[in-house]
């Protein structure tokens, strides 16, 4: 399942990649005059498109550890049969060693 997400992902992102490429002005031939610097408003776009990247591997990451995390506890148990009885004691796990 989550490699059907990472193909789905990956597919909608070329595709809007494509998309911003194809609106791109192509080349000037050679000979002509340059082509005149577009006027920067301010709009910020570029950082926009910096943030969203951002996000979007920070997602990644959060749901690729999650999983893992997922997987690790997966493969656990559940409680056993004699947990609970006045006869047990609780396993502590630390590196307290004592000597």
């Amino acid at each position: 399942m989550m490699l059907t997400r990472l193909y789905a992902f990956t597919i909608v992102t070329l595709s809007a990649v494509n998309g911003a490429l194809a609106q791109a002005t192509p080349p000037a031939e050679p000979g002509s005059p340059p082509a005149p610097a577009p006027a920067d408003d301010g709009s910020g776009t570029p950082w926009l498109w910096i943030i969203i990247g951002l996000a979007i591997v920070a997602g990644l990451v959060w749901y690729f550890m999650r999983a893992r995390s997922r997987a690790t506890s997966a493969g656990t148990t559940g409680p056993s049969s004699t947990s609970g009885t006045a006869t047990s004691q609780p396993k502590v796990f630390d590196n307290d060693k004592r000597k």
